[in-house]
């Protein structure tokens, strides 16, 4: 056996999995599931037209793993693509090992919040809630939030992590863990738009109560009770309708829900019952600052103001979250 290997030493690096088998990380586990393997545009009338072939072939209800092309444009037309076919996205294109990360056993660590939820009493300030974006990537828990998560700073602002309830049966051990190092501070919830990634508005009214239903058992389970909602049509934001805020009343009965990514804020109470929080995205610690400062100079002083602040995950930290906090005034509560 002496030789059958050889040993080599050099001033190389040796290629990285990705520079040999591009997009090569989701492999192991489309094999183990025996999972159909397509690679399919929304631009190109020819494949959008196989794509919907194959999407009206499936169950309403089935994941579709992986991702799209061209960047956001093919991320949004995708989306509602299989929104209409009553199929919801996980990203996992990037997502390493998910046989094994699936195989691992849910130990419930940490307690799970409550579902009522005490209504403090307000003062007139101006109400601060922060947000971190994707949510809706599946391997972002994987990855990034990750990093962001070893940050230092990280428990001394309240701030809501946006996941993957799926985590659940994808992802058990990091579900673990994150749920065992949470502070109280760290609010995990359902990145969008709950049970998947999903524009409710672009998914058939006959499907997504029964969608929603079977799905509500996992934000149960993983305690992220709160969706964060992203609902896009034709490539735009558009507001919830009737019948899409009555099915996340009567099947996820949520305290209320976080909605969008816009250039304002503002809070409203959709059928009289479900208070939604639209959220103004930020890039940057100074991005909150102004918004922050403009919101104070239109303020009376008389109410309580609340302002949703989105993070972008790929920009901001923790620690920016800290900087942003200490660089507001006492009108101001996180």
């Amino acid at each position: 056996m002496w030789n059958q290997f050889k040993v080599l030493a050099g001033n190389e690096a040796p290629p990285s999995s990705e520079q040999k088998e591009p997009y090569g990380y989701l492999r192991d586990y489309a094999v183990a599931n025996k999972a159909m393997v397509f690679w399919l545009g929304t631009n190109t009338p020819e494949q959008k037209a196989l794509f919907d072939k194959i999407l009206a072939d499936v169950p309403a209800g089935t994941p579709y793993l992986g991702w799209f092309s061209n960047d956001t444009e093919g991320e949004f037309n995708g989306v509602e693509l299989l929104s209409n076919h009553s199929i919801y996205v996980l990203a996992a294109d990037w997502f390493s090992n998910l046989t094994v990360f699936s195989g691992t056993e849910n130990k419930g660590q940490g307690p799970l919040p409550s579902d009522k939820v005490k209504t403090p009493k307000l003062e007139n300030k101006i109400y601060v809630t922060y947000t971190f974006s994707e949510g809706d990537n599946f391997q972002y828990n994987q990855h990034r939030m990750r990093n962001l998560w070893d940050d230092p700073n990280r428990g001394k602002v309240p701030i809501n992590w946006t996941s993957s309830p799926m985590l659940y049966d994808g992802a058990p051990a990091m579900l673990n863990y994150y749920r065992s190092t949470a502070t109280a501070n760290d609010q995990l919830i359902a990145g969008p738009s709950g049970g998947g990634y999903f524009y409710p508005n672009a998914w058939p009214e006959n499907t997504l109560p029964a969608f929603l239903k079977k799905t509500s058992s996992y934000l149960k389970k993983t305690g992220m009770t709160v969706p964060y909602v992203l609902n896009r049509v034709a490539n735009q934001n558009v507001p919830l309708s009737d019948s899409v805020v009555k099915a996340y009343e009567d099947n996820y009965r949520p305290n209320g829900l976080l909605l969008s990514w816009e250039d304002h804020f503002g809070v409203e109470i959709l059928n009289g019952n479900l208070p939604v929080s639209t959220i103004q995205g930020i890039s940057t610690v100074q991005d909150g600052q102004k918004i922050l400062a403009d919101a104070k100079a239109k303020w009376d002083g008389k109410s309580p103001l609340f302002v949703s602040l989105g993070l972008l995950a790929w920009n901001m930290t923790p620690t920016d979250v800290v900087k942003l906090t200490d660089s507001l005034g006492p009108e101001y509560q996180p």
